[in-house]
């Protein structure tokens, strides 16, 4: 399976410092980080849950800095940073306690001028939802897709200073929209 949900890197060059310390939350095997890393940022850590990613990601990209963490919440010794960038997370994980529980780490392990930068698809016509915005993959994964509203409502409480609709890829190739959000931390 090939990633394909796209980040406005440009944008990040204008928001974050090369030197930034950056993490790729739920990294996959590392397409993302490997983006950051191609466009001149040094210091990127990636966590996933799926140890079959992680493992991929290092056989592709040896020279990350690609972790596995059994779980969503990272270790409590983890180091902050000064963005988290969560790229088609929510839209893997349609169950909206685990999305609050995500955004809480974001802003626990953020520094206080930290920001998350967020990409997740919207939803489109090429798909039937039921009420929640979800749907089943062709791969039999149940997953989620959002309006703006709601992304916004996720994001209660955290200082958006970019929100922008886009047009992106999805894993089966088609253009579908998407948003990008760039966020300060609640602190």
């Amino acid at each position: 399976m090939e990633f394909s949900i796209s980040i406005d890197i440009e944008k990040i060059k204008r928001s974050l410092p090369f030197t930034a310390k950056i993490l790729d939350y739920g990294c996959g095997y590392g397409r993302i980080s490997r983006l950051l890393k191609d466009a001149g940022y040094v210091n990127i850590i990636g966590y996933d849950t799926s140890l079959g990613m992680i493992e991929r990601g290092q056989i592709e990209n040896p020279d990350l800095d690609l972790r596995h963490n059994e779980t969503f919440e990272l270790p409590e010794s983890s180091e902050r940073f000064d963005a988290a960038l969560v790229a088609a997370v929510f839209t893997s994980l349609p169950d909206e306690s685990m999305q609050a529980m995500v955004l809480k780490e974001m802003n626990r392990i953020l520094n206080d001028d930290g920001v998350l930068i967020l990409s997740e698809f919207l939803r489109d016509d090429q798909r039937l939802y039921d009420a929640n915005g979800c749907f089943v993959s062709k791969i039999g994964i149940r997953m989620k897709h959002f309006h703006e509203s709601e992304i916004s409502s996720l994001l209660h409480g955290w200082d958006i200073i970019h929100f922008e609709s886009v047009k992106t890829e999805s894993i089966g190739r088609s253009i579908v929209p998407a948003v990008h959000v760039i966020a300060h931390s609640m602190k």
